[in-house]
């Protein structure tokens, strides 16, 4: 997977009023296309730490 920024968005033009679903419809492909919207709609959390001898043993996961 890519790595994810604000620049991922820098193509979107700011929403003016007009044609909401159409606006709404480039921000939902790219959170898709990067596997985020299920983190975004709050259908899948960020992983908790887990912490073992003062290192987090699931660092991997949480990046990702």
């Amino acid at each position: 997977m890519s790595v994810f920024n604000a620049k991922n968005f820098a193509h979107i033009d700011k929403l003016n009023g007009a044609i909401f679903q159409a606006w709404k419809f480039q921000p939902c492909l790219m959170l898709h296309n990067h596997s985020l919207m299920d983190l975004v709609i709050g259908t899948e959390a960020k992983p908790d730490p887990i912490v073992a001898s003062g290192v987090t043993t699931n660092q991997a996961a949480i990046t990702s």
